[in-house]
């Protein structure tokens, strides 16, 4: 199936099926929609699969598991829209394989059509390119060439507040003081490459020279400076919270501990005022953490508390105790308030401490702490926090591993994820699968009622 560009009336028509916001319009229009709009994509994917996979050979190449949905997810936003009136696709790689690697994508919005090179870089990565800029690597300069020398594309990416480095080239800052870097063209103005497909020649050679070149600077190198492969400092945020009732929204306190280089470098605790939608605090949950909420009326709310550890989040390895417990909150606090999810792994100290104290006669925090002699106030955030990450590093000790990573190696672990595509478990080889819940028969009544008859 060959491309030959896109429908204005498949434009027309997301339009119109997101201003009606109706699912009998959807399902009456489905199969036009599916003739019009998303057809096209997936020629355009057959078009573009060959090039693309050039650039890199693990790309996935399957049209239904590379396109945008019409119908959108509203479980997380406060707009509760049905419908898109946009499109895009992704070459990326699996979900697994995807850390640091750039996405290139294509866009087709009503006002406009894009495209480019976006990367979640952690905060390793980006650190590594600043040195690369700042030492005017060759790898740099070549990717700072292939940008400049393509007019039509610009750089992408949040930018810090402050400049990080005021006095480097001016004509460096751009790239410096940007958490993540992308490459991006937006034209609003003539669609007409996109409606006769013309467009896609030009688009695969400016993806090849700008786009590629960001990437060999900010995944090639920077990988190779601050990757696994050792010589990098690998930073643990200990994180444990203490909740007023059985909603995860109800956090009401956090302890952080932030550990570099194996050692404890700075310590974060704080009370949390939960929104008013979770209700009032729960006695058993009062009973363990001693949190009334008078104690909170006038304490920070999440995201104020929050705002300080979201940079230190970012790249990280997030460590807890129970951390299906603490992550849940910790993603549904950020969505609840609309923040950033941070790029970053997490993993969780009872698996750890399962494999490598397995004669203890249970993995409880207190236990653990006990056993290792680490001073414990339990079920006090900041304590709690500072446990979870004594506990880590007592277990690379014990294993003789350099890092998180080597850890989860030995013992048969992977590490969680958290990203903006969602989160990823913390598992453990051999871990026993979740039994299902099953109803059983309750047993007759057996009492016999007056005036019934023996049987």
């Amino acid at each position: 199936m060959a491309f030959h560009g896109f429908y204005a009336e498949g434009v027309d028509l997301l339009q119109l099926n997101r201003l009606q916001n109706s699912k009998e319009f959807y399902d009456a229009h489905k199969d036009e929609i599916k003739r019009l709009s998303i057809r096209p994509f997936h020629e355009l994917i057959a078009e573009m699969t060959p090039e693309m996979v050039k650039i890199d050979p693990q790309f996935v190449t399957v049209p239904s598991r590379m396109v945008s949905r019409v119908r959108r997810d509203t479980r997380y936003t406060k707009d509760k829209t049905l419908y898109r009136a946009n499109m895009w696709l992704f070459f990326r790689r699996a979900r697994r394989e995807r850390e640091s690697v750039p996405a290139y994508y294509f866009e087709l919005h009503p006002e406009y059509w894009a495209f480019g090179c976006w990367g979640a870089w952690g905060r390793g990565e980006m650190e590594a390119l600043r040195e690369m800029i700042l030492a005017e690597d060759r790898l740099f300069l070549d990717a700072f060439r292939a940008v400049n020398s393509c007019t039509q594309v610009h750089l992408a990416g949040e930018m810090y507040k402050r400049p990080k480095f005021p006095d480097a080239k001016p004509e460096y800052q751009d790239w410096l003081n940007r958490k993540e870097i992308g490459v991006d063209y937006t034209n609003g103005e003539d669609f007409t490459p996109v409606l006769d497909g013309t467009f896609v020649p030009f688009m695969l050679k400016t993806m090849a020279a700008a786009c590629a070149a960001v990437q060999t600077a900010a995944r090639g190198e920077g990988t190779r400076r601050r990757g696994r492969t050792g010589g990098a400092v690998m930073r643990y945020l200990a994180l444990d919270f203490e909740t007023g009732n059985a909603s995860p929204l109800s956090a009401c306190a956090l302890g952080a501990s932030v550990f570099e280089d194996n050692q404890l470098v700075d310590e974060k605790i704080s009370l949390i005022r939960p929104p008013e939608c979770v209700g009032k605090f729960h006695w058993g949950n009062v009973r363990v953490n001693h949190i009334k909420e008078k104690m909170v009326a006038d304490a920070p709310s999440f995201a104020e508390v929050w705002e300080p550890l979201a940079d230190i989040a970012e790249g990280s390895v997030i460590v807890c105790h129970n951390a299906m417990f603490d992550t849940n909150v910790l993603c549904s606090c950020l969505a609840h308030y609309g923040l950033k999810m941070p790029e970053c792994r997490y993993l969780c100290t009872v698996k750890v401490s399962k494999r490598v104290w397995p004669e203890l006669e249970n993995h409880k925090l207190d236990t653990v702490s006990a056993a290792l002699h680490i001073d414990l106030n339990h079920h006090e955030a900041g304590s709690d926090a500072r446990a979870a990450g004594l506990i880590l590093q007592a277990a690379l000790r014990r294993t003789g591993s350099a890092d998180a990573d080597a850890l989860a190696e030995k013992i048969g672990m992977r590490l969680g994820r958290i990203s903006s595509m969602g989160k990823t478990p913390c598992s453990i080889a051999g871990d026993p699968k979740p039994r299902e819940h099953r109803r059983t028969a309750r047993p007759r009544n057996t009492v016999k009622r007056k005036g019934e008859n023996k049987l």
